[in-house]
């Protein structure tokens, strides 16, 4: 029986030294056939949406090979502009993509930008990676954003006298290239018919003769972000009638036209026809005309949503503007309009978010060194302390219980302090910022930390469609993150967006933006009505959201006040001394928010801080508006499905009028 039984065994040993010879032997692509893939991957094109802060990037993936499944990464490293925090950090986008053998499909790669960083000067990689994240190709790109060059549409019956605006940024002194993009009015009802356009330019055309849905398209597109210039000059009316008052709010006073030959300072190079038009709501031009005596003196334009509109009393394809001195006093008022409207003022916030973080999260820091300091204290003095008064007790036996004994009271010391401290392994604190006109998609700031050095992710529900790193904690710290390893990773497979961030130090915090669609089931509103002067914001705040708010908000012309408990249903008349954080004040609005949210906190309310600091984190989404409120509730609910969400506010947004 013994020698049957090692017979067996030898038999199976056997056994088992042949296959794994055998799996030695075999090429490793008949092993592993199914995992082999012959993949070629090319970026197709790439835009920035600077009206929503978020760029795209489209990939076209051919496989020759076997059927595959991985990721596309777009890795972001090496951001030289200096006015950020992710300077010397490598960021990575993936998209998980399964592409069938012999078959190319296109993937789009859509995340929000990080806070300053300009793509124009950022070092671009395109990588191929399996399900396990290896790299299985690797290579850098030429430059696929151009930030430095906008793009204006042209809806025109005589667009070549429009020319003159298409050229470098050195012809006219300013600080973009133009280049002119024609559009087939035919289209214009078309989803994505303003797609990489930042300016819209209707002259010498009939709006009369546009559909409903182009009519309503472009309206849609103004209030979302965009920039629409308007001319008019012997046309007259025929340029604007087809849209809505609301948006347009000018009329022509009478029929004809009249001649001047004074831009600005500039004069004796020809006449410029102008309309006769009696503004409404303009900036500089409330109930009064742009043409006198003459003389135009600025060109008017008004808010409409998160847009502007430009109404000039004269057409940009009158001959003369197409001399060089009116075309760069014109060209350079449009530039500084484009370059207002949407506009993050990235780095104004970003020198605040050292600040806006700790407010919002409260105590959840402990003083490292300090700590340090009391444990190696404790070890080198408590014991040997202990031993001499036992000694001195002639109970020196029992220091084994004694040592043990005071260690535990001092670790549950440290842990009580930790409590205090607010201490825990991770913690997040969502902003939602939310268009009260269901206009704008939905961006939520997710303010997170972990108290460990190793990475941490936190994961989003499926209808985030755009996520990435905003701003990071130690503004002037820079990461230790590279090309092979990320410090930031934004991951999209069919279940939702992963985040995961690898800090250089504990505590370490970071902002996300994450973008989803706006809730078409919010059916409140929000409206106001605002004037201010003489450091006096007055008007009338109406709150139908459905929510009550804690604060608002309320900011117009370089002026702002915060007021409290604003009911649902409740119209508020306002009459508030406000603070200034314009132009030459030496301020801007976050500097402001934050040094009123510190000093809350230094008075003990919590509350009230966090709630400020929230206002400042959601009046990103409104920088370069005017007029606007912003007011600000707990929430339950937000897009992120994962991490100790230690609270979520909902700040729901609207421009004045």
């Amino acid at each position: 029986m013994k020698k049957r039984s090692i017979k067996k065994s030898l038999i199976a040993g056997a056994a088992v030294f042949v296959t794994t010879a055998c799996a030695f032997l075999l090429k490793s692509d008949q092993i592993f056939a199914k995992n082999k893939a012959d993949v070629e991957i090319e970026i197709e094109e790439g835009d920035v949406n600077t009206t929503q802060g978020t760029a795209e990037v489209t990939v076209s993936v051919k496989n020759d090979g076997d059927d595959f499944g991985g990721y596309v990464r777009l890795l972001i490293s090496e951001d030289r502009s200096g006015y950020n925090s992710w300077k010397g950090n490598a960021v990575a986008y993936d998209t998980y993509i399964s592409v069938a053998s012999g078959s190319t499909e296109t993937v789009t790669i859509s995340f929000s930008k990080v806070n300053g960083m300009n793509l124009d000067d950022a070092a671009i990689r395109l990588q191929l990676l399996d399900e396990k994240g290896n790299v299985l190709s690797d290579n850098k790109q030429r430059k696929i954003f151009d930030e430095s060059t906008w793009y204006y549409g042209i809806i025109s019956d005589t667009p070549a006298d429009i020319s003159y605006m298409g050229s470098s940024n050195s012809t006219y002194w300013i600080d973009q290239n133009l280049d002119a993009k024609e559009l087939d009015p035919e289209n214009l009802g078309e989803a994505g018919a303003f797609g990489g356009i930042h300016l819209l330019v209707i002259d010498n055309y009939d709006v009369s003769n546009l559909s409903d849905e182009a009519v309503k398209n472009i309206e849609n597109w103004v209030n979302s972000g965009g920039a629409l210039v308007i001319g008019t000059g012997n046309m007259e009316d025929k340029t604007f009638s087809a849209f809505s008052s609301s948006m347009i709010d000018a009329s022509v006073v009478k029929n004809g036209t009249t001649k001047i030959d004074t831009v600005y300072s500039r004069n004796n190079y020809g006449t410029i026809e102008c309309a006769d038009i009696m503004y409404g709501s303009y900036a500089n031009y409330n109930k009064s005309r742009p043409v006198t005596d003459g003389y135009i003196y600025q060109l008017p334009w008004k808010s409409c949503g998160s847009g502007a509109v430009m109404l000039l009393p004269f057409s940009l394809c009158d001959n003369d503007i197409d001399s060089y001195y009116f075309a760069s006093d014109v060209i350079s008022e449009l530039s500084s309009f484009i370059n207002g409207i949407g506009k993050n003022e990235e780095a104004q916030i970003s020198g605040n978010f050292d600040s806006l973080f700790s407010e919002l999260q409260g105590k959840n820091s402990v003083n490292l060194p300090l700590l340090r300091i009391v444990i190696v204290v404790y070890v080198a003095l408590i014991g040997p302390v202990l031993y001499l008064i036992l000694k001195k007790m002639n109970k020196r036996e029992k220091i084994w219980g004694v040592i043990p004994a005071t260690a535990l009271v001092f670790v549950g010391l440290i842990y009580l302090c930790s409590r205090g401290f607010g201490v825990s392994s991770k913690s997040l604190i969502c902003i939602r910022s939310i268009d009260a006109n269901g206009v704008r998609p939905e961006a939520t700031y997710i303010y997170g930390y972990n108290a460990k050095s190793n990475e941490w992710t936190i994961k989003l529900d499926d209808d985030a469609y755009a996520a990435g790193p905003f701003m990071m904690n130690r503004y002037y710290d820079y990461s230790s993150g590279t090309d092979s390893k990320p410090s930031v990773v934004s991951s999209r497979t069919p279940k939702g967006i992963t985040l995961s961030y690898t800090p250089k130090e504990v505590f370490d915090g970071i902002c996300y933006r994450a973008l989803s669609d706006p809730d078409k089931e919010f059916e409140g509103s929000l409206t106001a009505e605002l004037s201010s002067g003489y450091s006096v914001i007055s008007g009338t705040v109406t709150n139908d959201t459905g929510f009550d708010f804690d604060r608002v908000l309320v900011v117009c012309d370089g002026e702002y006040v915060v007021i409290d408990d604003v009911e649902d249903g409740e119209e508020v008349e306002i009459d508030e001394r406000s603070e200034d954080f314009g132009m030459g004040s030496g301020y801007n609005l976050y500097s402001r928010l934050s040094g009123d949210a510190r000093s809350a906190f230094y008075d003990k309310k919590y509350d009230e801080c966090r709630e400020i600091a929230a206002l400042a984190t959601a009046a990103v989404d409104l920088n370069g508006h005017t007029a606007f409120v912003i007011g600000v509730t707990k929430s339950k609910g937000s897009i992120v499905t994962s991490g100790e969400k230690k609270d979520v506010y909902a700040c729901y947004y609207t421009d004045a009028n």
